[in-house]
């Protein structure tokens, strides 16, 4: 991946002296720069690379709105699934800018993409699936929309539970968009569902593209390669439009009927087909292994 503006590490622990920064990046999104904390309990220092300007008019520097709305999303959905802020946000001059940053809660058990070397047993398939619901229901009660539910999104909590990661492109329901309405959903190219690469009205977009995203990596645990094989990124959309899936992959793994008839629903690229109530799809999960 090629980083926008990349911090150095240097500049970075030199900003945050009241902590002791590990030199080495935890990892690098679209957007921010994750850094370990070892303070009493590790943390995680998010700090958003694109630098902010100061008001020359007010004299003061505000949230950008993406972030703000990033942020009272995160305290607002109170829910173990879906991660909260520990402190901040703020902005500090870090090197020659001004930037953003927050903390987090260190999660030791890793990322989901960290664990992907293999397929998993259905029943661990089934727990993954279970945690990533609960925390897609707690964020449609707020009326939120993840759009961004991808490995790397996913870590693990001490008692194994899956929770989601980075509300930075999070669609909130009661909000005007940032962008035009009209406009294609902002996504991860290779875990988005197809309403996201569509040119249509934003309320197109709803729980349901998260059920499709969710699936898509339950897919991939299960069975230990993506669904839409995306090393052929020029095809990907088109794959999707006409759920052009690896079913020969599902078809290789030990599964039960009622994984795969979850799975198929899920990853049906029609969103009328996929499940309507989280209820219905609550039932369904019951009768996994």
């Amino acid at each position: 991946m090629n980083i926008a503006n990349p911090l150095p590490a240097a500049d970075v622990m030199a900003a945050f002296r009241e902590y002791d920064v590990r030199p080495t990046p935890l990892g690098e999104g679209g957007m921010k720069s994750a850094f370990l904390l070892l303070a009493d309990e590790p943390l995680v220092l998010k700090v958003v690379r694109e630098p902010v300007q100061e008001d020359p008019l007010e004299g003061a520097v505000g949230l950008p709105e993406r972030i703000r709305r990033e942020i009272e999303g995160m305290r607002a959905i109170s829910h173990p699934g879906v991660v909260q802020i520990v402190k901040g946000p703020g902005i500090r001059t870090i090197g020659d800018g001004l930037h953003v940053w927050y903390i987090e809660p260190f999660f030791a058990g890793g990322s989901l993409a960290d664990r992907l070397d293999g397929p998993w047993p259905e029943a661990k398939c089934a727990r993954l699936l279970r945690g990533l619901v609960d925390a897609a229901e707690a964020l449609a009660r707020h009326n939120t929309v993840h759009r961004d539910i991808k490995p790397s999104n996913i870590v693990f909590d001490g008692s194994q539970r899956p929770v989601l990661l980075d509300l930075g492109i999070a669609y909130f329901q009661d909000l005007t968009p940032l962008t035009d309405s009209w406009g294609i959903s902002p996504r991860t190219p290779m875990y988005a569902a197809p309403e996201q690469f569509e040119m249509r009205m934003h309320s197109s977009i709803d729980f349901r593209t998260d059920l499709f995203l969710i699936g898509l990596v339950v897919f991939e645990s299960l069975t230990g390669v993506h669904p839409f094989t995306p090393q052929d990124s020029q095809r990907y959309y088109e794959r999707l439009s006409n759920c052009q899936w690896n079913n020969q992959a599902l078809d290789e793994v030990h599964a039960s009927d009622p994984m795969r008839q979850v799975l198929r629903r899920m990853l049906d690229p029609a969103m009328s087909r996929r499940y309507r109530r989280f209820e219905h799809l609550r039932e369904e999960i019951e009768k996994l292994r």
